[in-house]
C-alpha cells in the first residue's frame, strides 16, 4: 500500500476562452500538510473543485488510498473521505452546534425514531475536544466566533471521516 493518500496527475479543465489547469500533478502523503499557493486566477480553486467533485477534470487522474477514481458527484466525493472546507463558511446559526456537526446523520432511538440525545451529546463532546473547541454540544451557534465556527466545520469533517481535508482560503 502506497503512502500516498492522494494523487492527482496531468490534470486539465478548460473552460470556454481559459485554460484554467493545464498539467497539474498533486501528491499528498499520508498525515501531510501542505499549501496550494499562486496568486488569483492561478486555478487553485479550480483544482479544489475538482477534487471535491462539483467540477469533472477534462482529463487526468485522481487516485485516492490507492483507487483511482473516475467521474464522481460531491455527495460521493464525501463518501470517499474527501471534504472541503471553503472560504464561505457553511453552517447553520440557528440551530446547535451538535446538530450542525452531525447534520443529516443525527442519532436516533427506538421504534419511532426519536433523537437520541444522549448520544448525540456524547459523540459532539468528543469530537469537540478533539479539535480543542470548548463548547457546550447543544450552544447555539449564533454565539460562535468566526472562529469557532470554521472549528465547526473540521468537527463535521471529522463525523465523516475524513481521508483528505482541504481548507480553501482559511484565515
Amino acid at each position: 500500500m502506497s503512502e500516498n493518500i492522494l494523487e492527482m496527475k496531468g490534470i486539465h479543465k478548460k473552460f470556454p476562452g481559459v485554460k484554467a489547469v493545464d498539467n497539474v500533478d498533486l501528491t499528498v502523503k499520508k498525515g501531510e500538510v501542505l499549501a496550494l499557493v499562486g496568486e488569483n486566477g492561478a486555478g487553485k480553486s479550480t483544482l479544489i473543485k475538482i477534487l471535491s467533485g462539483a467540477y469533472t477534470a477534462d482529463s487526468g487522474q485522481i487516485i485516492l488510498d490507492g483507487k483511482e477514481l473516475g467521474n464522481y458527484s460531491p455527495r460521493e466525493a464525501i463518501d470517499l473521505g474527501i471534504s472541503v472546507i471553503y472560504q464561505e463558511l457553511n453552517y447553520l446559526n440557528d440551530v446547535t452546534v451538535a446538530e450542525n456537526i452531525f447534520l443529516g446523520m443525527i442519532p436516533v432511538k427506538g421504534v419511532l425514531k426519536t433523537v437520541d440525545y444522549k448520544k448525540l451529546k456524547d459523540e459532539t463532546s468528543k469530537i469537540l475536544d478533539y479539535i480543542g473547541l470548548k463548547r457546550h454540544p447543544f450552544e447555539l451557534v449564533s454565539r460562535l466566533s468566526v472562529a469557532e465556527k470554521q472549528l465547526l466545520e473540521v468537527a463535521r469533517a471529522c463525523v465523516k471521516n475524513v481521508k483528505v481535508l482541504v481548507m480553501d482560503e482559511p484565515t
